[in-house]
């Protein structure tokens, strides 16, 4: 199968869309982990101090 320039193209835009997704969800995954693992430590301290 030879694939012309403009499925190497649209090839390439997936690709490049599925890094930006992927980068994205990536983000969102770490910021809500980071959130979650503060709101633990602000309920831990709070809770101790109790």
């Amino acid at each position: 199968m030879i694939l012309d320039n403009v499925s190497i193209e649209k090839i390439k835009r997936v690709d490049k869309d599925l890094i930006a997704v992927l980068r994205r969800v990536t983000i969102e995954t770490l910021r809500y982990n980071a959130l979650t693992t503060l709101w633990k430590l602000i309920l831990f301290f709070y809770w101790g101090n109790a």
